[in-house]
């Protein structure tokens, strides 16, 4: 490799995972097999993986899919810790690349990886965890370094690059909705306009797996979505609010506002909500007809009852909304403090610390220095308070919007950015800054470049080169 500063840069994420592996002993976490409210029974997986996927309502199809086929294989957990480990790899040498994509010094670039992602125990953390967590952060940095690409030569074949990976998220994960279509190809569709043809039937061939499963989904559930839990989630997001809770929802439930689903915590067994709507359909299909999954024990949250649950908890909200719109005010609110807050706070927040390995969460504790330096980086100074940087990474991307808009390559990016940052805070109250981990590299490089390039008035014939493909 002729480019010092890629190759220090990935010595340096293959130095450190092999300091937290070899030297410290963390080891790759699949539990998740075991508790993910996200993923079939692992019985389910293995003895009939493409029917079970089929009629699964809860989630994209993608994260089963690849949990079925690692389910076949000698050594799921070795496979798995491969992939993730390529994944960080990759993401590493991906970043690194949209940086000099967009206009930073190579020197640059490698240093804000480095602290952003190489270095950040939040990607340890989620690196030695099975969920989709790193895969989708893995797919947006693709997809960000390919749509700065595609945008600035509009050749079919990147465009149709491009929004494939998006493709690929849309199957993966429910907040990557095809609505992201729409919303890229207009961005597409205003700074291409000599190739709107090309855009337009690059983004119907991408568009259109993501449109098959969502059209599934209605005919088998009445669901247009890659979800069946939206209604629950929105639910989610005013339960247990200070004032709020059971006793208050059966109060409107008794003024008539709202209807006895919201008097239950969201998520609640099938069963619960099957004797509330009087539900006793069988469709058939084990997937959707047992209240438990036969090898972990826990409740069926695929069962046949939640799309019809959802839906009339979505218009439950939408009542409450109308009567009450200050307390959604309120819950997103609450949500941008959580998004905030640095990724690995994640194990602090609630139980959320039971769902990973001990061994891990010991070790990981066990970095104290490093977890008290990113608490400074972050200006973060516990749960009560927000993240005064990433406050301010938020403040700087709104402010330079105006600008970042008038260029296609990043108001392209811009437009995808403004998108997981609003749907991440509007529909989720506890996990956000989770949530913002899968994109929150890709922001920094934006509002660094672009902070970079207001001091650049006059670009140089280095910084061009630079600033273009490899």
């Amino acid at each position: 490799m002729r480019d010092p500063y890629a190759l220090l840069l990935l010595l340096l994420f293959a130095g450190t995972r092999f300091l937290l592996r070899v030297v410290l002993g963390m080891e790759f976490d699949t539990s998740s097999l075991h508790w993910a409210w996200q993923l079939l029974d692992p019985a389910w997986l293995r003895e009939a993986p493409l029917t079970s996927v089929w009629y699964m309502h809860m989630q994209p199809p993608l994260f089963n899919l690849l949990t079925a086929f690692a389910l076949r294989l000698p050594s799921p957990t070795l496979f798995l810790d491969l992939l993730y480990l390529s994944m960080g790899f990759l993401t590493t040498f991906l970043l690194y690349l949209l940086g000099l994509s967009l206009g930073l010094r190579r020197w640059l670039s490698a240093v804000i990886v480095a602290v952003v992602f190489v270095l950040n125990p939040s990607s340890f953390l989620y690196e030695t965890w099975y969920f989709y967590t790193y895969p989708v952060l893995f797919l947006t940095s693709l997809l960000s370094l390919l749509l700065v690409r595609a945008v600035r030569r509009p050749t079919f074949r990147r465009l149709i690059l491009a929004l494939s990976v998006l493709t690929l998220l849309t199957l993966l994960r429910t907040s990557y909705h095809l609505v992201l279509f729409a919303l890229i190809g207009g961005a597409m569709f205003w700074y291409l306009r000599d190739r709107w043809k090309v855009v337009l039937f690059a983004l119907l061939m991408a568009s259109l797996p993501t449109f098959l499963w969502y059209l599934k989904n209605y005919a088998l559930f009445g669901t247009f979505s890659s979800t069946s839990w939206t209604g629950m989630n929105i639910t989610r997001l005013v339960w247990n609010m200070p004032g709020w809770g059971e006793e208050r929802f059966k109060r409107l439930h008794e003024e008539g506002i709202v209807s006895a689903l919201m008097t239950t915590y969201p998520f609640s067994p099938p069963e619960v909500y099957a004797d509330m709507l009087g539900f006793r359909s069988r469709t058939g299909v084990v997937v959707l007809d047992s209240l438990y999954e036969p090898t972990t024990g826990d409740h069926n949250y695929n069962h046949a009852v939640y799309p019809l649950a959802s839906r009339l908890l979505l218009k439950d909200n939408l009542r409450l909304f109308l009567h009450y719109p200050y307390i959604y005010l309120r819950a997103v609110l609450s949500a941008l403090k959580n998004f905030t807050y640095p990724p690995y706070a994640y194990v602090y927040m609630g139980r959320f610390h039971l769902i990973f390995n001990d061994k891990n969460l010991r070790i990981f504790g066990s970095l104290k220095p490093l977890l008290f330096t990113y608490d400074l980086f972050y200006g973060w100074a516990g749960l009560k308070f927000p993240g005064i940087t990433v406050l301010l990474l938020i403040l700087a991307f709104l402010l330079l919007l105006p600008r970042l808009l008038k260029d296609p390559a990043y108001g392209t990016l811009s437009v995808l950015l403004l998108y997981l940052l609003a749907v991440h805070t509007a529909f989720e109250r506890r996990e956000n800054m989770r949530f913002r981990f899968q994109f929150e590299a890709v922001m920094v490089m934006v509002v660094a470049s672009a902070l970079f390039q207001r001091r650049e008035t006059n670009s140089s014939p280095r910084n061009r080169r630079n600033s273009g493909d490899l």
